[in-house]
């Protein structure tokens, strides 16, 4: 190789749901220069359809290989349960919601199932999660530390190598990630947090309040006159 030292980049998963703080993340993970791959699930009946579309377009833009997996299985397995139950990881307020019949929180585990064995598939040895410290409850943090620990014993049985989840954002505020997110000029504008609507912002659930507040906060509005 000429006397040229290869550096070899590390192969990364990123969980790419369309919202602000996924985009900065896998944004971030480009910047440092890993080989980064995407997972994004699209829920039945197009639940979360502007966060889907919002996901491809920064897949493109960072020219990383991205993959949207079909959850529709999700209406076989809850049916007679009640859609607004909640299988609440560790007390993260985003892992609360519900939209019609399909019980957003049961399909975060579902995903972290599903990226380990994406993950494993590729030996890629890091998921990312970008999950922030506005997303907890209480003091809840270490439990969902426990969940994913726990998660990842059963992924590794039989392998040599492990794959870890990783929070890169765990204390960081919502205001905080959109700063790092501006520092690298993601384009929010192809972002999408609303829990209770799938395609307009509703401006009142805890997800458009907590990214209001952020940008308020970071840009007031000038008072007229």
């Amino acid at each position: 190789m000429n006397g040229l030292a290869v550096v070899l980049k590390k192969r990364v998963l990123v969980l790419l749901s369309g919202g602000i703080d996924s985009a900065v993340c896998a944004t971030k993970l480009c910047t440092d220069g890993n080989d980064v791959y995407a997972l994004s699930i699209r829920y039945p009946n197009s639940a979360n359809a502007e966060e889907i579309d919002n996901a491809i377009f920064h897949a493109k833009r960072l020219h990383i290989k991205h993959v949207v997996v079909d959850f529709n299985f999700i209406e076989q397995l809850t049916v007679g349960v009640d859609a607004n139950m909640s299988f609440n990881v560790g007390g993260a307020i985003n892992n609360c919601i519900s939209r019609g019949k399909v019980p957003m929180p049961m399909s975060v585990e579902l995903l972290h199932v599903v990226a380990l064995m994406f993950a494993r598939m590729r030996e890629i040895r890091h998921i990312y999660w970008s999950i922030h410290k506005d997303d907890i409850v209480g003091d809840s943090e270490k439990k969902i530390f426990e969940y994913l620990r726990a998660l990842e014993g059963p992924a590794t049985l039989g392998r040599y190598s492990s794959c870890k989840f990783e929070l890169p954002f765990i204390g960081f505020s919502k205001k905080e990630v959109i700063e790092i997110g501006e520092s690298l000029d993601v384009n929010f504008d192809h972002t999408h947090s609303c829990s209770s609507s799938s395609r307009v912002a509703c401006g009142v659930c805890r997800q458009c309040v907590l990214r209001a507040d952020a940008f308020e906060s970071l840009h007031p509005k000038k008072l007229a006159g």
